[in-house]
C-alpha cells in the first residue's frame, strides 16, 4: 500500500484541518474571510490534503461554505480530502441522533459539486462520525458518480451514509 501510495501521492503533503465552530468561528467574520482567502490564494497556504469537519454551524454560514467550496473547485493543489459529517451541541459534543435538512444537504451538495469539478483531488473521503441512517440524496449521488468516473481518482471512501438503489 505505501509503495502504490508513493507512486500516486508525494510523501511531502501540506495538509489544513478546519473544524469552524473551535478554530474560526471565535474570529470575527474579517479575520474568517482573511484566513480562507489566505488558504485560497497565497500558494504557500495552498493546502494538498485537506479536511472538513462539517457542524450545524457551518452549514448555516453561506459566507464560509462559498469561501470554501470555491477554493475547493478551483484549487491546483488539492490532491485529498477528507469530508466529515459532525454535528455538535451547544457543548460542543456529538450528537447521538441527528438528520440533515434541506439547507444542509444544499451545502453537502454544493460541496460534491466542488469536488467533482476538481480535477486534481485524486482520494475523496466522505464520512459521518456515526451513523444517523442518513440517505444521500440523488443529486449528491449524481456528483459522486462524476467523480467517480472521473480519470484522476484513485481512491473513495464513503462512511456512515445510506445510498439509494439507484445510486447502488
Amino acid at each position: 500500500i505505501e509503495t502504490r501510495f508513493q507512486k500516486e501521492f508525494e510523501m511531502k503533503l501540506n495538509s489544513i484541518f478546519i473544524l469552524c465552530d473551535t478554530l474560526l468561528y471565535p474570529l470575527t467574520p474579517v479575520q474568517r474571510k482573511a484566513i480562507i482567502s489566505n488558504i485560497s490564494f497565497l500558494e504557500k497556504f495552498n493546502p494538498n490534503i485537506f479536511t472538513i469537519l462539517i457542524t450545524n454551524r457551518f452549514i448555516h454560514d453561506d459566507d464560509i461554505v462559498t469561501m470554501i467550496t470555491e477554493m475547493i473547485a478551483h484549487s491546483k493543489t488539492m490532491q485529498i480530502i477528507n469530508i466529515i459529517l459532525y454535528p455538535l451541541n451547544e457543548d460542543n459534543h456529538i450528537l447521538n441522533k441527528y438528520g440533515l435538512d434541506c439547507k444542509g444537504y444544499k451545502v453537502l451538495f454544493k460541496i460534491m459539486k466542488s469536488v467533482a469539478d476538481n480535477r486534481y483531488i485524486k482520494s475523496l473521503c466522505l464520512h459521518s462520525i456515526k451513523d444517523y441512517n442518513i440517505v444521500l440524496a440523488p443529486e449528491i449521488a449524481q456528483q459522486i458518480v462524476y467523480k467517480l468516473q472521473s480519470e484522476t481518482l484513485i481512491a473513495f471512501h464513503l462512511g456512515n451514509f445510506k445510498i439509494s438503489e439507484t445510486f447502488a
